[in-house]
C-alpha cells in the first residue's frame, strides 16, 4: 500500500481540469499520460490498491477527493476510524497523512467495486 501511494503521490502530476469542465479519466489514461485532477489520480490510487486485494472507498470533501484504505496491519498512528488515509495530491504529506484542514469537513464515501 504505501509503495503504490508513493508512486502515484510521485510519479502522478495534478493537473486541474479546465475551468468550468469536471473531467474524470480512466486509471489506464491517467498512468498513460503521467497526470490527472484530484478525483482521476484517486480513482488510479484505489484501482491499484483494490488490485492487491486492498478495501478502498473513495473520499469527497467541498472541491476535492481522495481515497481511504482498510488496512489490518498499520501502526494506530495510521487510523482515522479505521481507516488510512491517503491524499496524493499533497507532495508532502507522508503514508496515512491528510492535509489537517480536510480532516473534520464533511465528507462522503463511495465504496470502490
Amino acid at each position: 500500500a504505501k509503495a503504490l501511494y508513493y508512486f502515484v503521490r510521485d510519479e502522478i502530476e495534478y493537473v486541474s481540469d479546465p475551468e468550468g469542465f469536471e473531467y474524470v479519466e480512466y486509471p489506464w489514461y491517467v498512468l498513460s499520460s503521467g497526470g490527472g485532477d484530484c478525483e482521476s489520480g484517486s480513482i488510479l490510487l484505489a484501482s491499484m490498491l483494490e488490485s492487491v486485494g486492498i478495501n478502498t472507498e473513495l473520499v469527497f470533501i467541498q472541491g476535492h477527493a481522495y481515497v481511504r484504505a482498510q488496512l489490518d496491519e498499520v501502526p494506530k498512528r495510521y487510523l482515522i476510524d479505521g481507516w488510512v488515509y491517503l491524499d496524493w495530491t499533497c507532495s508532502d504529506c507522508e503514508f496515512g497523512e491528510i492535509p489537517w484542514q480536510n480532516i473534520q469537513k464533511e465528507a462522503t464515501y463511495l465504496d470502490v467495486p
